[in-house]
């Protein structure tokens, strides 16, 4: 008998009666019966000794590491929790275990608290105990101040088994990083030696009695669960199973509004993978050994040497825990545990099947009233929720067969996510076919009598019938007829997916169309219509683009007119329709302050250059002056007496300046009221004695915008027309005309020599040269008018906002766009630039606030190169990328770090034009413009072959076949190469003139090559050259070409279409036509990509090869594009690459985000110090 079994044996013994107990005693092996006596006898004395009657000194269960840690370290000393050696057993001490922990915990307790100090820990009390350690308060002194939980082994001597345990524990948690998993903060070893380590301190509940105690519905609880799942998903892809999932090891704590889910305890984790494990994990799972807690334990766990334990475990576990959140029951009820053997229990949970959890509710009896009350609802309608799909989800998470249940602990996630989101889930009922194989593995006796009873009867009635020939027949027509139905079945479900696809096809032509109409709320819901079956990469591109921002901040129920960001960056202002003014902190959104004094609509707000005031303008008639940092009302201008539309502060925060429409009636004024006209009014005022300073009407409308030059001695302003005004003077400088309407906004650039307007009716921007007062550039681009206009704090960009629901972003040099961000569903009304240039926030009438950052655009990243990209080659095995620039070297980079790993100084004596890596990335090839070829080691960056080409024409494309044997080289000719030995293997003459581009089919037999002056693709055999296909007529040059992945067909591009050609027999399949296609490339078998420069764009765009439609269209590169790759991750396409003439190579790959998350990181000047994770 195992330890574990003695002490379940014991427990049991220990709550009969001595009458029963001398029958159990009797009913046992000799052996058994006298160390189960020795153990009764024992803890029969230590029952007398007084310190067992009295609590551990100074314990406070309320300020401990949580409740739920507390509750498993006592399931470990109650014998409920099954670790390896029987809650550690100590050698081969035969004591009673819960009795030898209570006097070592007090040993420890006592001795620990006396030296009142572990490393730089001072403690403060115990707060649980386990099989294995002790768990003390503890205070952090220095170099930080903080409450912490730190965990020792409680044993003077402790054992090899639970110093492993223990450091098995340590590492497990150290090796994770997530918000739901208790974090390790440090490790040590006591003056006494023994080992500790220290952990974040949990202040909660387990799950069941969070749930409980708040009266959670189920909903509420499936939410819960869910992000328990998501923790146990990152434990597996760190290598880690858990072992012991359960209530009591998910705490679940209150923070804020919000819960917070901490999965604890992982002293019996097993590590997985070939490379990976945890010290002592051996020791830890002993021969004969049951690891677990019993009621969440797996079938798997269940058997003696249950060696082959995997991340499906913790997934049974999960679905004993999600039984549970449901039913207030375990599927082995514990009332069945008590009172059954403890072999008769783990043989019910490796073979019997759990009751559904609708069922089980059902069994419930009177209980089934409070069950129903912990979950807000009623007996009927818990039952109503039960039925169906959660009853599929339980039964898939606890199914006996490995392979039936969730493959991962996310799958899980997603199917709950799914029920909660009104989706269909994945979980089905078992079919009738696997339960009957479930009836005859269980009842083979009684099913194999049976068939024999029916054979003889079949032989009996077949040898003495003269139908026998009639049935036969009637047998073979019902085998037909099957054979028909199967084949028919088989139609029928490759129509029902073939209509599935072109239905998530249709939706998702809806949402890009409304994307493009810049409808992007109805563009996002068309899109969450699309299963998640189908949502490929482009799907997930327009999402991005549909989602905006990331950040959206939506706390107002009027629409937002203006926002300003403080020079520090730490607070955003904002205000609205609502007459209010809100301030938040940009590091997490939070409101901190809220002003309300205006009467009116807030028109414009502003920070002054040094950060200490706030000013705000309203169509109350008035202008506000308020401390940024005690927020009080500082000074209320109000001369205008009409609407104020927009203020400004000068650089030395001397003056404020202001724009209003002119006041008609003072009169009407002094009685509270507003009245409008049609001239404007410009005025500064002095800050300190709030005197009006200059006073202009010169404006034949209203007064729009104003704004100081950087020196502080001139005044633009803005109506129907700009007028740029002396300071010191007074008089007028300049006037600027060339809007059609309305100018709604100006602004100086920071260097002072140039002015940036935006346009109502003409829907432009302007960019002017102050000095001269000529156009500089005009932006075009809005489809509705203009309503504000900012250069970035470097002056290299401008931003535009519009009443057309989008914000444009111009390279201010040159005038042209350079991306436009969407995702407001109204009008944008005001923009703003962080200091750092990096990150834009804007305000809409959509009641929204949204943070853009612009280091992200539809690529997640971009890096720069020293010149124009000529060529991209990738290798996905050893995940780098070479990079052929204006030069005669070639740069070799790690991806992830976007950085050089190598320069290699080739021997071209002129520029490289085309490379290729080898499959196993040991190989580089490359072509220049100087007809020469040369083979590389990427590794030390050594020349291996030079390739006599035999032309002097440039070389214009190379490539390796898929198993890096061969060569292809292009000139006015191609030739073939042995990659080992540079020997010349084959050449091939067919086109008339210079060969452009060469690829080579999966399998390497065939070659493709695309000619100039003959405008022919061919398809050869690469060992004899012999032509298979000649592909004629394109209009122009073959520029690039590729074979689909599945080698059955070949795109060409020229002229601006790309042409998809059959191999069988060389006939079209379809063609796509954009102005300046330049390259293409397959995501799949159904998508394509192809790079596109067009009326000075350039863009990549992604097509549906079996229907020809334009599925999406990416702008990034400022010039040519010469180069796409995608790269594969497990035989995925998962993203891809392109390289321009704009010497910048991208990364394109969508940022998948969760939705409305708060601010991710803190947006502040250089000057102040970023935190860091």
């Amino acid at each position: 008998m195992t330890p574990s079994e003695l002490d379940l044996l014991l427990e049991k013994a220990l709550s009969m009666d001595s009458g029963q107990r001398d029958e159990l005693v009797k009913s046992l092996q000799p052996e058994i019966a006298r160390r189960l006596s020795e153990l009764v006898a024992a803890s029969e004395s230590l029952r007398e000794r007084p310190f067992l009657a009295k609590p551990i000194a100074g314990q406070d269960i309320d300020a401990t590491l949580g409740s739920g840690q507390l509750a498993e370290e006592s399931a470990s000393l109650s014998g409920e929790s099954l670790p390896s050696g029987g809650q550690d057993k100590l050698n081969d001490e035969k004591t009673l275990g819960a009795a030898s922990s209570q006097t070592q915990f007090s040993n420890l307790s006592g001795q620990q608290l006396s030296q009142s100090q572990i490393g730089p820990y001072h403690i403060l009390k115990p707060i649980g105990e386990g099989g294995m350690g002790t768990v003390f308060l503890a205070e952090q002194r220095e170099p930080i101040r903080r409450r912490v939980a730190l965990k020792v082994i409680k044993t003077e001597t402790p054992t090899a088994a639970v110093v492993a345990r223990f450091e098995a524990e340590r590492q497990a948690l150290a090796l994770m990083d997530h918000q739901s998993i208790a974090r390790v903060l440090d490790a040590g070893t006591t003056q006494t030696g023994n080992p500790y380590f220290v952990m974040e301190l949990v202040d909660g509940k387990p799950i069941t009695d969070f749930c409980d105690a708040n009266k959670l519905s189920p909903d509420e609880r499936l939410n819960l669960f869910a992000q328990v799942c998501r923790a146990v998903q990152h434990a597996h892809q760190k290598g880690i199973i858990h072992r012991d999932l359960k209530p009591s090891n998910v705490l679940v704590a209150r923070q804020d509004d919000h819960s917070i889910v901490k999965v604890i305890d992982f002293g019996l984790a097993k590590a997985v993978g070939n490379q990976m494990h945890l010290a002592g994990e051996r020791m830890l799972t002993q021969f004969g050994q049951i690891v677990g807690t019993l009621a969440y334990m797996s079938p798997e766990q269940a058997r003696l040497n249950a060696n082959d334990i995997d991340t499906q475990t913790d997934v049974y576990s999960l679905g004993v825990i999600f039984y549970e959140l449901m039913t207030g029951s375990t599927p082995v009820t514990r009332e069945r545990m008590r009172a059954e053997a403890f072999d008769r229990v783990l043989q019910s949970i490796r073979e019997e099947e759990a009751p559904k959890p609708s069922i089980r509710l059902s069994e419930s009896g009177e209980a089934i009233a409070g069950i129903s009350m912990l979950r807000r609802t009623n007996p009927k309608r818990l039952g109503m929720i039960l039925r169906g799909e959660l009853d599929w989800i339980a039964v898939k998470a606890l199914e006996k067969e490995r392979s039936r249940r969730y493959a991962t602990a996310a799958s899980l996630a997603d199917d709950v996510e799914r029920y909660l989101r009104g989706e269909a889930i994945e979980a089905r009922p078992p079919s009738v076919a696997y339960r009957t194989r479930k009836f005859l593995r269980k009842n083979f006796l009684v099913a194999a009598s049976l068939l024999a009873v029916l054979s003889t009867l079949t032989v009996g009635i077949v040898g003495v019938s003269w139908f026998a020939y009639s049935a036969n027949q009637a047998a073979k027509s019902e085998r037909e007829q099957q054979r028909i139905v199967t084949e028919k079945s088989r139609e029928l479900e490759a129509t029902l997916q073939l209509a599935d696809a072109n239905l998530a096809r249709s939706q998702f032509y809806l949402a890009n169309a409304r994307l493009n109409e810049n409808r992007t709320e109805l563009a996002l819901d068309t899109l969450e219509k699309v299963p998640p079956r189908h949502r490929k990469i482009e799907w997930h591109f327009a999402k991005q683009k549909c989602t905006g921002g990331f950040c959206t901040l939506s706390d107002s129920e009027y629409a937002i007119n203006a926002v300003a960001i403080s020079p520090d960056g730490n607070r955003v202002a904002s205000g609205g329709e609502d007459a209010t003014i809100r301030i938040r902190d940009t590091s997490n959104g939070n409101l901190v302050k809220t002003l309300s004094q205006h009467r009116h609509r807030i028109e414009d707000l502003v920070y002054s250059h040094d950060g200490t005031m706030l000013a705000s303008a309203s169509f109350d008639g008035t202008i506000k002056l308020w401390n940024a940092e005690t927020f009080e009302l500082v000074k209320t201008y109000s001369d205008h007496g009409s609407p104020v539309n927009s203020v400004a502060f000068s650089p030395d925060g001397t003056r404020v300046a202001s724009g209003s429409d002119q006041e008609l009636d003072r009169d009407a004024r002094r009685r509270g009221e507003v009245k409008i006209s049609t001239e404007g009014t410009v005025k500064v005022w002095d800050i300190e004695t709030g005197e009006t300073i200059r006073s202009w009407t010169d404006h034949s409308n209203h007064v729009h915008d104003v704004a100081f030059s950087p020196d502080g001695t001139k005044l633009v302003s803005s109506g129907m027309e700009v007028i740029v005004w002396d300071l010191e003077n007074g008089k007028k400088l300049k006037t600027l005309e060339g809007h059609e309407f309305h100018v709604t906004s100006v602004l100086y650039s920071p260097d002072g020599k140039r002015l940036l307007s935006a346009g109502d009716r003409g829907r432009t921007a302007i960019i002017w040269d102050v000095q001269s007062g000529s156009r500089q550039h005009t932006l075009r681009g809005h489809n509705e008018f203009l309503t504000g206009a900012i250069f970035s704090p470097d002056g290299m960009s401008a931003a535009t906002a519009s009443a057309d629901h989008t914000i444009k972003i111009w390279d201010s040099q040159t005038g042209k766009l350079v991306r436009t961000l969407k995702g407001h569903q109204g009008w944008v009304r005001d923009i703003a630039y962080f200091s750092d240039g990096k990150t834009l926030v804007s305000a809409s009438r959509d009641r929204t606030l949204k943070f853009w950052d612009l280091s992200v655009t539809d690529e997640e990243a971009s890096f720069s190169f020293d010149g124009p990209v000529n060529d991209l080659a990738w290798c996905d095995h050893s995940q780098r990328l070479a990079v052929a620039g204006p030069g005669t070297s070639i740069q070799i980079r790690n991806l992830k770090s976007r950085k050089p790993i190598r320069t290699i100084a080739t021997d071209h004596n002129r520029e490289v034009n085309c490379v290729d890596i080898s499959s196993d990335g040991q190989r580089l090839v490359s072509g220049g413009w100087d007809a020469t070829a040369c083979l590389w080691d990427t590794e030390t960056g050594d020349l291996l072959l030079e390739l006599d080409t035999k032309t002097d024409s440039s070389i214009s494309d190379v490539a390796f076949t898929a198993d890096g044997k061969h060569i292809a080289t292009t000139g006015d000719s191609v030739n073939i190469w042995n990659a080992e030995t540079g020997k010349h293997e084959l050449a091939f003459a067919e086109h008339s003139d210079h060969v452009f581009a060469v690829s080579f089919s999966d399998d390497g037999r065939w070659v493709a090559t695309g000619g100039a002056k003959d405008k022919t693709a061919m398809v050869w055999d690469r060992e004899t050259g012999e032509v298979k296909l000649k592909l004629p007529d394109h209009r122009f040059w073959v520029y690039d070409l590729c074979f689909t992945p599945n080698n059955e067909e070949l795109a060409t591009v020229a002229s601006g279409t790309v042409t998809i050609w059959r191999l069988s027999d060389g006939q079209i399949q379809r063609q796509f036509k954009h102005d300046g296609v330049r390259r293409v490339a397959f995501l799949d078998v159904s998508r394509m990509l192809t790079a596109n420069d067009s009326a000075g764009e350039s863009t990549i765009k992604i097509w549906d090869v079996q229907t020809g439609e334009e599925l999406l269209s990416m702008d990034g590169h400022q010039n040519r594009i010469e180069a796409i790759k995608v790269v594969a991750v497990e035989g995925q396409a998962n993203y891809f690459l392109s390289g321009g003439y704009d010497q910048t190579i991208k990364v394109w790959r969508p940022i998948v985000a969760s939705k409305n998350k708060l601010i991710r990181r803190k947006l502040a000047t250089v000057q102040t110090p970023r935190l860091t994770d």
